[in-house]
């Protein structure tokens, strides 16, 4: 049995007052994603995913600090890079499980 969570992570830029130099540092955010109430089959709650995968790439890249184009550039990158992230792991996870259920289903059709 595997764990119906999915984990959102995003590399984030940003500025550490401590230091004395003003370059931005990487800061990696997470945030688990559950899906335990979700049927993945059914149309609606795959789209009940997806909300909850954003909502969370949202929280995990927060909001342009400031509104220029460069900030606004580095949120909306920081929020694909994580959906994108995410999509890779539910295809990792996922499709031998899918392809296996698809192959029994086959087989049963043969008989």
């Amino acid at each position: 049995m595997f764990l119906k969570t999915l984990m959102i992570t995003a590399l984030t830029a940003g500025l550490s007052f401590a230091q004395a130099s003003a370059e931005p540092q990487s800061i990696t955010r997470s945030q688990m994603v559950s899906f335990a109430d979700l049927d993945l089959s059914a149309a609606e709650d795959r789209k009940a995913l997806d909300r909850r995968l954003r909502a969370a790439a949202r929280s995990v890249c927060g909001d342009p600090e400031g509104r220029t184009l460069r900030d606004i550039v580095l949120v909306r990158r920081c929020r694909d890079e994580a959906m994108a992230a995410a999509h890779r792991e539910m295809v990792t996870r996922f499709t031998p499980q899918f392809a296996s259920l698809t192959q029994s289903a086959r087989q049963a059709g043969d008989r």
